[in-house]
């Protein structure tokens, strides 16, 4: 994942199609409509290659539409029929990913070690364990993983090159995402499976 950027975003993206395409799609994106995801992914690999740049900003074009997607349910987020308390508790979860994901990038730039250094991948797990007990749908997932590695990634770049050169969407940020989506999405179906065995064992 930090030697090789975008190569495991790919082999997960190409399985993840294969999945959609094999039947597997309703299992693992419940009520989503498997042809929008397959076509966010292509888009993904059409795009994931081309920056648009602004003066000294630049930004990946994939991770411009990530963003957008990720605003878009923020939005119907925020204007959903749950409590407070459960809003407020996925911003907890968002803040915690993004800090986690800030403090250890900084570390690994900085070099200091004031912490012990977790593989990029070693997050993507946890942050994927985290969009699941906040929220079981598709939706909600998207936006807590990449609004938060949207902060951490803007927050890094700014601490590190200042307003000067600031580049959103690196490889190895998308890498970090497709595997904290792939886990979430996988564990959310293992539950699914679980849950109708165990229905139809208790129904016998």
């Amino acid at each position: 994942m930090e030697y090789l950027p975008g190569v495991l975003s790919m082999i997960i993206v190409l399985c993840l199609i294969v999945l959609v395409l094999t039947g597997w799609g309703s299992l693992l994106f419940d009520q989503s409509i498997p042809v929008l995801l397959i076509v966010m992914m292509a888009l993904w690999l059409l795009l994931s290659g081309y920056e648009l740049a602004l003066y000294s900003f630049k930004i990946n074009a994939a991770w411009l539409i990530w963003g957008g997607v990720g605003l878009l349910g923020g939005r119907t987020f925020l204007r959903s029929e749950q409590d407070t308390g459960s809003k407020l508790l996925i911003f907890s979860h968002m803040m915690i990913l993004t800090c986690c994901y800030f403090i250890l990038e900084m570390e690994r730039y900085s070099g200091r070690g004031f912490i012990p250094i977790i593989p990029l991948w070693g997050y993507a797990l946890f942050a994927g364990v985290v969009a699941l007990l906040s929220t079981p749908t598709v939706r909600g997932q998207w936006m807590i993983l990449t609004i938060s590695l949207w902060i951490g990634e803007g927050l890094i770049q700014w601490r590190v090159t200042g307003m000067n050169g600031i580049t959103l969407g690196n490889l190895s940020t998308f890498d970090v995402w497709w595997l904290a989506f792939g886990t979430a999405r996988c564990c959310a179906a293992v539950i699914m499976i679980f849950q109708q065995f165990f229905g139809l064992r208790s129904s016998e």
